[in-house]
């Protein structure tokens, strides 16, 4: 495979040409390692063309000012040195991310922040809120051709979860966002012009060649959020509800799409995004529907299965710990065992919440999963309460990671115990007291 052919699928549209000479070098001396500033253009350029995202997120809320700001990664270089300033020059001319529009508004509406720019002529509405900068007096803007209307972004959790369908429909339904999308079908772009100024990059920006549909029946909030809180809602059977509600106004959606581009370029449409398994049979419809009016849209997001994504309730854990044999057998003897007393305790809201995070950890070493929760609630239990603990005291609950750490210290203020965190990087430790 040939050096060009390695570049990540987002950036092969700017394969670069690359020498086809060897030096050999005939020193006596050994050949010092190279540094990322020592080699080839072209290869440095390659390097580096690895830090730029694959997709790319327009702000939401709306804030009309200057085009929205290029990711850390990129600015990050462009402080570096002269060098690699220039070559992020380069790549930012020819960097084609996806643009997840979140909004309508940024197809029906002009930033207007860029009001009177004559360099900003003939342009999309969408053109004018990419980021973009000027490096040494050369203006730089990613290209536009792929490109992803966010359909549930501003969704209401309220509405996707509704159960009484004695009201009207516009209670669980979100009809009113497919028809601002598909009041803003018109204003999608084609093919951007560039600016008339010489010094801009002229011709970077081309036409879109694919348009997708994000159907993540989830509203923005809960998907920036951890997978904890998202998933269980897209198991939801709910949310089936809800979707089986907008399969013909979603279809008739991406046909409109496609019948916009049919008259002008060659596009792909088609609907992605992240589905629970249950849901199989909404892509699945829209394809079929689109199909049967000779209409070709594919699915391309992912599912995720019933079985991945679940909420462990640290109650549902507690409980199952006060049934078991060993609390029974105490019982018969007239004691009380330690793990009896946790279901009087009043756990705390963030201590459920990390309990949550902790056991979805399921899989990565010694740092989460239920197993390794329920043994630290264990541990906390027997030291706090055990009829041989008694008087001050301390325990080391031992070597752990970041998150786990967290939630023993949680667990252990809820259970009226004091901790403290000794030890520096992977040998930081909680340390658990008990008060006289």
């Amino acid at each position: 495979m040939s050096l060009a052919q390695r570049l990540p699928p987002h950036t092969q549209s700017r394969n670069p040409t690359f020498a086809s000479t060897t030096t050999i070098s005939t020193s006596r001396h050994p050949p010092t390692m190279p540094s990322l500033l020592t080699l080839p253009p072209e290869l440095r350029r390659l390097i580096l063309s690895y830090i730029l995202p694959e997709t790319h997120s327009l702000p939401f809320p709306i804030h009309p000012t200057p085009p929205s700001p290029f990711p850390h990664a990129i600015r990050n270089i462009l402080h570096t040195n002269h060098l690699l300033r220039v070559d992020t020059a380069h790549l930012i001319g020819t960097w084609s991310p996806m643009w997840m529009i979140p909004s309508p508004v940024y197809l029906t509406t002009a930033n207007p922040a860029l009001n009177g720019n004559g360099s900003q002529v003939e342009q999309s509405n969408l053109a004018t809120w990419l980021p973009s900068l000027t490096i040494s007096g050369v203006r730089k803007t990613p290209k536009l051709e792929r490109i992803c209307l966010d359909i549930w972004h501003e969704s209401d959790r309220n509405r996707i979860t509704w159960t009484c369908f004695c009201v009207g429909e516009d209670r669980w339904t979100h009809h009113d966002l497919v028809s601002s999308w598909a009041s803003s079908i018109s204003y999608l772009p084609t093919s951007t012009s560039t600016s008339t100024s010489a010094a801009s990059n002229t011709g970077v920006l081309a036409g879109v060649k694919e348009v997708y549909l994000d159907i993540t029946p989830a509203p923005a909030g809960i998907r920036r959020g951890h997978r904890i809180a998202m998933y269980p809602l897209l198991h939801d059977k709910r949310v089936q509800t809800f979707l089986s509600y907008h399969l013909h106004d979603v279809a008739d959606l991406v046909r409109s799409i496609s019948t916009y581009y049919s008259s002008k370029v060659k596009v792909k449409v088609n609907l992605t995004g992240t589905l629970s398994t249950k849901s199989i049979f909404y892509p699945d419809a829209i394809v079929n529907t689109l199909f049967a009016s000779d209409v070709w849209c594919e699915w391309v997001g992912s599912y995720i299965p019933t079985q991945v994504g679940r909420f462990h309730k640290l109650s549902t854990s507690v409980n199952r710990l006060v049934h078991t044999r060993d609390v029974g057998q105490a019982k018969k003897r007239g004691e009380v065992h330690p793990w009896k007393k946790l279901e009087g305790v009043e756990w705390a809201r963030d201590t459920g919440w990390q309990w949550g995070v902790v056991a979805d950890l399921d899989g990565d070493g010694d740092e989460g999963g239920v197993e390794r929760c329920v043994d630290d609630l264990k541990r906390v239990a027997e030291f706090a309460w055990g009829k041989e603990e008694v008087g001050v005291g301390e325990m080391d609950m031992g070597k752990a990671g970041n998150v786990r750490r967290k939630l023993q210290h949680l667990l252990a203020r809820d259970i009226g115990l004091t901790t403290q965190s000794v030890g520096e990087g992977e040998g930081r430790r909680v340390i658990v007291r008990r008060e006289a």
